[in-house]
């Protein structure tokens, strides 16, 4: 699958009516470099691909179940990003720049699908720290939970959300402190984020969004397949809890 015939290829080919004056103006904010008045997204989102492929320290806010870093005897379930791989301390809460092609299509968004919108996650580039203390409140005040719950079903731990995220965002702060290349504070208007969202948008193939342009690649109950095979001869595994329930319901899985 590729998808990547979106209003903004059309648009670098030449058909300057490709993109609506939104999104144009969004474009200048994201390629635009902050000394002139841009938000400087493309310094990490570049090339054809958006993305420079290097890992960075965003401050994301952590949720769920960590991946079993410790950062003590008694708090033991972090999540470290790059570090969890390399097992460096200065990799610690680096996450890996993804591409932005169809990232309208990609939701919930940041590493651990906190963020429910673009909107989210861009504004949370632009001030981590107002990002991060919003975040608090919403577990504070029994929001998150809620929201949380409404959009996945199962309960979401958010027993050390808070510690952790202030983990990740004192290594961003100490990483600016030294001068090294991470996202600054950027001052933008609603107006100016909703055109970056609108650019963000122009991304998107037309045929990530169309049910019957992706038919072709989505099994179908009428596919003679899947109407005569049983789950065992498909092989097909569902996902399932640390206690054996199944995360989704699917007559197609294993038992």
């Amino acid at each position: 699958m590729t998808f990547t015939q979106s209003p903004w290829r059309t648009y670098v080919k030449g058909n300057t009516a490709a993109l609506t004056d939104s999104q144009k103006r969004g474009a200048l904010l994201f390629f635009e470099s902050t000394a002139k008045g841009g938000a400087d997204c493309a310094s990490c989102h570049k090339g054809d691909f958006f993305t420079d492929e290097e890992n960075y320290v965003l401050a994301v806010p952590q949720i769920g179940r960590g991946k079993a870093d410790a950062n003590s005897p008694t708090d033991n379930n972090d999540d470290w990003g790059r570090a969890h791989v390399t097992g460096i301390d200065t990799d610690k809460y680096a996450y890996r720049v993804p591409t932005l092609l169809n990232v309208e299509m990609t939701g919930p968004f940041g590493h651990s699908g906190v963020f429910e919108t673009l909107e989210g996650i861009t504004r949370h580039h632009l001030n981590a720290k107002q990002s991060v203390d919003a975040f608090k409140a919403s577990v504070d005040n029994g929001t998150l939970a809620t929201k949380l719950q409404t959009l996945y079903g199962p309960p979401i731990d958010l027993t050390r959300a808070k510690e952790h995220t202030g983990f990740a965002l004192a290594r961003l702060e100490s990483q600016r402190a030294a001068g090294l290349d991470t996202i600054k504070d950027v001052a933008l208007t609603d107006s100016q984020v909703s055109d970056l969202v609108e650019f963000l948008k122009a991304l998107t193939d037309p045929c990530a969004k169309d049910k019957n342009c992706l038919a072709k690649w989505v099994p179908q109950t009428t596919d003679s397949l899947l109407g005569k095979a049983t789950a065992t001869s498909l092989n097909l595994v569902c996902p399932k809890d640390k206690d054996g329930t199944k995360l989704i319901s699917s007559q197609l899985c294993q038992p």
